[in-house]
């Protein structure tokens, strides 16, 4: 992954958002994760922008204010794009044989990690939602928790990564603007390896 190529594809971002808005943007840490990802997965740029001008043209009273709120349409696009199809719709609900295809690939992850911190942290997940717990209230404390429970050497070797793709932009966000987007973009990484896709 390029940073150079990285702070290309955030700025263009930034600059659509401040053409839909009038006013100077600057990312948020949540949603330079997000670019950080796309870029690395290899979504295009004009994907994102195309989206962005859509919502923004579908609510221009309220134009969206982050990528985050943009997420789950990137994905279903960029999967439509890989797949060789247009996007159906827009729709962002899951139906639920989805979101049973997201718990089994948490299970699946869970098993892959077996007896290991991170393993046994997965399984409590899963053993939350398997008593009819809420699948919102799973996936915030697995993003409050999961570094806690990834073993150092594979989160340190993410988080030089990260800080490579971050560099361009440290100059522009305080200490803990940066630290906060470091973080926000290591768990975003780690779902992505870990393969545990949101379950809502």
């Amino acid at each position: 992954m390029s940073a150079r190529h990285t702070s290309r594809f955030a700025r263009a971002l930034e600059r659509e958002l401040e053409r839909i808005h009038g006013r100077p943007w600057v990312l948020s840490p949540r949603d330079f994760a997000l670019v950080v990802e796309w870029h690395a997965r290899g979504v295009p740029l004009g994907l994102v922008v195309e989206s962005l001008r859509e919502a923004a043209g579908q609510r221009p009273h309220r134009p969206p204010r982050s990528l985050a709120s943009l997420a789950r349409r990137v994905d279903e696009d960029w999967r439509a794009m890989r797949e060789g199809r247009l996007p159906k719709g827009r729709e962002v609900a899951r139906d639920s044989r989805e979101a049973a295809g997201a718990v089994e690939r948490w299970r699946r992850a869970a098993r892959r990690e077996g007896e290991s911190s991170l393993g046994q942290f997965l399984r409590a997940l899963i053993g939350q939602l398997d008593e009819g717990g809420d699948p919102a209230a799973v996936e915030k404390r697995l993003e409050r928790e999961l570094l806690a429970h990834v073993d150092r050497t594979r989160r340190a070797r993410m988080r030089r990564e990260l800080q490579v793709s971050l560099a361009p932009y440290r100059r522009r966000m305080g200490a803990p603007m940066y630290r906060r987007t470091l973080r926000r973009a290591l768990v975003t990484a780690l779902r992505r390896e870990l393969d545990l896709p949101s379950l809502h």
